[in-house]
């Protein structure tokens, strides 16, 4: 099976790139370095594969998505919302869809964490559309591509980098506009992004308050939801290895592509959280996953549980 990975260089790109090299049943076209940015050798290499991934930003996709006649799996934002598309969270009962779609827009590391709490939770009927929902997500400085990773190496960075700092400040992170309309929202949730001193994993986190259910129907309602999932386990809070002496890691998924959900609480409220790494389920793993589905491999292919 032939693969072309436009982007090849980028964070996500390489770190697909890298689990492919991996695989026997996968095969990488590849283009000379200084002809990355060539398009007409781009869509050739692209139409030449049996599937094509745009790791890119918005802009690049847009110019070279429309000439691509083979399958597509596009990990920018650019094509989560758009109906010609289908989004790529397998466990969002989209699988079938993945299976024969001739495009598939890859999560965002924030979004996942937060559909995967989310949404379970919309179809049980605890979470109404008009719920107006808090969010904060930590994540480790890798999901910021080189840019962010040269800034948090160089040894002669700030002081402050040691702290984690919010970011999107204006309350209008990209991933806002995914989280609404997958889960079938009628509003933004209230998000605060975070990153942090860490290469790579991440905590997304939403306290709920609890309206005529309990701690022990929101667990149901992850089980019977994630049921059927390989990568994603629903943990009770006494039973997490990312717990210890009262704190909880945000960062114990790194290097791993399966994602927890643990929720903590009470009879008058629960805090919910994904863990995963953003390089994980969060870029490359999920868009392997989606790989596989597209292509009739298992499912888990190449991906670390």
């Amino acid at each position: 099976m032939k693969v072309y990975i436009d982007g090849s260089y980028g964070t996500t790109g390489l770190a697909l790139k890298q689990r492919l090299e991996q695989l026997k049943e996968y095969e990488i076209v590849e283009l000379d370095f200084d002809q990355r940015k060539n398009l007409a050798a781009r869509i050739h290499a692209a139409n030449n594969s049996d599937i094509a991934i745009t790791c890119l930003p918005n802009e690049a996709t847009k110019e070279i998505a429309p000439h691509i006649t083979v399958p597509l799996i596009d990990t920018s934002t650019q094509y989560r919302t758009d109906p010609d598309w289908v989004y790529g969270f397998s466990e969002l009962n989209n699988r079938s869809q993945i299976q024969n779609a001739s495009r598939i827009a890859n999560p965002g590391c924030h979004a996942s964490g937060f559909l995967a709490l989310v949404v379970p939770l919309r179809l049980a009927g605890i979470i109404s559309s008009d719920e107006v929902l808090s969010c904060s997500s930590i994540t480790g400085y890798s999901g910021g591509g080189h840019n962010m990773i040269s800034d948090y190496e160089r040894s002669d960075r700030p002081k402050y980098y040691k702290f984690p700092r919010p970011y999107a400040l204006e309350l209008k992170h990209k991933h806002l506009k995914e989280m609404r309309i997958i889960a079938n929202l009628d509003t933004d949730p209230i998000f605060m992004p975070m990153v942090a001193d860490n290469y790579s994993g991440m905590c997304v986190s939403i306290p709920l308050a609890i309206k005529n259910n309990s701690v022990e129907n929101i667990m149901e309602a992850y089980k019977t939801f994630y049921k059927d999932s390989k990568l994603i386990n629903v943990s009770e809070f006494n039973n997490c290895e990312g717990i210890e002496n009262g704190f909880l890691n945000p960062f114990y998924k790194e290097g791993l592509d399966s994602l927890d959900i643990v929720v903590i609480g009470n009879e008058n409220e629960v805090y919910l959280n994904a863990l995963f790494d953003n390089l994980g389920k969060g870029a490359a793993g999920s868009t392997l996953q989606c790989l596989n589905i597209r292509t009739g491999h298992e499912e888990i292919l190449g991906l670390k549980l």
